[in-house]
């Protein structure tokens, strides 16, 4: 490297560490203290404003043009909503203000189909329509309430009114029938004539855009949620902990993130094992609800398989990685020492929940009045032979055309927020290390001090920064979604090239967030532009790659171990509560939701430390190339990274 792409920190020339080049610094630099910072990349800054800009342009027009009740309620069979009051589209239709769900029945005499109509509420008991109770008479809006026993037969027989109902649970306002084996027989029929819950229940799910076994996912999902929401906490409660136990006993809490998940996955194959084989025996030997069995067990293999292939390679990672593993130990150490001195860092992952939080429900929010928006109409026309009120819809193109820009818009905001953390972190981690790791010459605030000069220095960086990553994201999910569009396809070609696009951009955004990570450290420490601070980082990266495998890698490999434990004891716990006599019949996938609920909620906790790690190491390089540890350069590094220096360099 030549001496103008060299970055000041002390003065004075010295020769790398088993290099050919010099390396010159600044002396009178120092990220203790204020120093004479600039805005950058000001263009992408403003850039950002104007996208949001029109994002709330759009989601104006949104609120304005569309009506939520349409996705959130439905509507019924003649284009009424549900849980509206219709009179204000025209005021010859229906108040439904007070029927906020729908409720779907089969017409078995007369032709078939199935009509929708808006009811108070879903159905408790199953049982056929009786004029002894005219409260669960369900008839067309159009068509008069029978006042006998014969004349509700002839509408029946008509299909005007429904010939009964199922006990039914709610699903996003949809009353589906609980069991789909459930039946009646249907009032006034000669021969007698049962009509069953399964059709129904297709019907509804047809109608939310699912098929096959995507019902049973879902009507399981909607019976679950509350073990869902249980063992979500149970993560956050282990996440929790696990960072305070980092803090204070890092060496232990390691190894202990080493040894314990290949235990804990033997223990997850052994019982995934054991639940097939029992399923396997079910199906067997009893005459029961044979499709579901053999969805469960099917799975349950697959995942058995998965699990014990998983901890093969776990295991046999662990053994070669044993050496190294010890020597990031130290830089474990020092990012909990930097943790445990700073106790405000554990606060920006809860920030950033938040932030994110509020950013996702606004962008749900715009979502959902821009799928909706559109202009209706009163109309008259025959629907299943019966002169009805109807409510035409006209989508508005134009306004739904912008939902592409929406999703980029939400992309870009979302990596906006995370750098902002990352860079926080970054800021005050690095002002720890700088200090020689002693917390009375830090500067008053340090979290809060990073934050701030973040905010009012490095926004434009950033944004240019989370603007690239955006837009690799982008281009990844247009790639996605043109691969489902040919999934039917002949075209064998344009899918394998789509493919290969795919792993292309997966590669490149991988890279990207390494990179840009690194970018942001840089930024927090010594406030250069973006792309200043990426090709620093990088050149640092590249002189320092036996020590990237051993530090960022491995370390990241460590904290991957804390989630994978955290993700697979919420969903055993959860797979032991969701047993295959309980309500949900396909139970496998609940689980599954469970661990990847529980592995993000980790992650989000454990991003502290992991960029506390990545921070101290690339300080931790810094110092090595500017400083030789004697008393006219010491280092600024505690003397618990000295060991990890003394065994880099064998291994180097």
């Amino acid at each position: 490297m030549e001496d103008d792409e060299t970055r000041p920190l002390r003065s004075g020339k010295r020769q790398g560490r088993s290099r050919s080049r010099a390396y010159s610094y600044d002396d009178n630099f120092s990220p203790l203290k204020e120093q004479d910072r600039r805005c950058h990349d000001v263009a992408f800054l403003l850039l950002f404003l104007v996208v949001m800009g029109g994002v709330v342009a759009i989601s104006v027009l949104a609120f304005e043009e569309g009506n939520a009740v349409r996705i959130l309620h439905g509507t019924d069979t003649f284009g009424n909503l549900c849980g509206f009051d219709n009179r204000r589209v025209d005021a010859r239709l229906p108040d439904f203000s007070s029927r906020p769900y729908s409720f779907e029945y089969q017409r078995l005499q007369a032709g078939g189909g199935f009509v929708r109509l808006c009811v108070p509420a879903c159905a408790s008991t199953t049982a056929a329509a009786s004029i002894a109770r005219p409260s669960d008479i369900r008839c067309m809006p159009s068509v008069a309430a029978p006042t006998s026993q014969a004349e509700l037969e002839a509408k029946v027989a008509r299909g005007e009114c429904a010939p009964g109902q199922f006990r039914s649970s709610s699903l996003f306002y949809r009353c589906y029938p609980s069991d789909a084996d459930d039946q009646f027989e249907v009032p006034g029929t000669r021969p007698p004539l049962n009509a069953t819950a399964a059709p129904v229940r297709d019907s509804v799910f047809d109608g939310l855009d699912q098929t096959g076994l995507g019902n049973r996912v879902l009507a399981d999902l909607a019976s679950s949620w509350r073990w869902l929401l249980l063992c979500a906490f149970l993560a956050l409660l282990l996440s929790a902990g696990w960072t305070v136990l980092l803090q204070h006993f890092a060496g232990c809490v390691v190894w202990t993130s080493v040894l314990v998940p290949p235990g804990v996955c033997v223990l997850a194959t052994i019982y995934l094992f054991y639940k097939w084989n029992r399923s396997r025996r079910i199906i067997h030997h009893a005459a029961t609800n044979v499709s579901s069995d053999s969805y469960n067990a099917w799975t349950l293999l697959g995942m058995a398989l998965f699990m014990g292939t998983f901890t093969l390679l776990l295991v046999v990672v662990i053994f070669c990685l044993r050496r190294r593993i010890r020597m990031a130990v130290a830089v474990v150490r020092e990012a909990s020492s930097a943790v445990r001195a700073l106790p405000q860092l554990i606060a920006v992952p809860l920030v950033e929940f938040v932030v994110l939080g509020g950013l996702f429900a606004y962008w749900a929010a715009t979502a959902v009045f821009l799928g909706s928006a559109g202009e209706s109409s009163f109309a008259v026309r025959k629907i299943y032979n019966v002169t009805s009120a109807v409510v035409d819809y006209d989508e508005h193109t134009a306004l739904r055309n912008t939902q592409l820009f929406l999703i980029f818009a939400f992309l870009w905001a979302l990596n906006l927020v995370i750098a902002v953390g990352q860079t926080t972190v970054a800021g005050a981690v690095g002002m720890y290390y700088w200090s020689g790791g002693d917390a009375a010459e830090l500067p008053a605030r340090p979290v809060s001090r990073s934050l701030w000069r973040v905010l009012r220095f490095h926004l434009g960086s950033l944004a240019l920064g989370s603007l690239v990553i955006a837009l690799v994201q982008f281009v990844r999910l247009l790639i996605t979604q043109a691969q489902r569009q040919l999934k039917r396809s002949d075209g064998q070609c344009a899918r394998f090239l789509l493919m290969c696009m795919r792993c292309i951009f997966a590669c490149a955004e991988s890279f990207l967030k390494l990179l840009h990570r690194n970018a942001y450290i840089e930024i927090a420490m010594y406030g250069h532009s973006f792309c200043e601070s990426a090709k620093v980082a990088f050149q640092l990266l590249s002189r320092n790659a036996f020590r990237l495998a051993t530090v960022d890698l491995v370390g990241e490999f460590l904290l991957f171990l804390g989630k994978v434990f955290i993700a697979v004891f919420a969903a055993v716990i959860s797979l032991i509560i969701l047993e295959p006599g309980s309500s949900a019949s396909f139970y496998s996938l609940p689980v599954f939701c469970v661990a990847v609920m529980a592995y993000v909620i980790a992650a989000a906790f454990m991003s502290v430390y992991s960029m506390a790690i990545d921070t101290v190491f690339l300080c931790f390089c810094e110092d090595v190339e500017r400083n030789d540890g004697s008393p006219q350069r010491p280092y600024f590094m505690r003397p618990s990274l000295q060991q990890f220096l003394d065994s880099s360099q064998e291994l180097d």
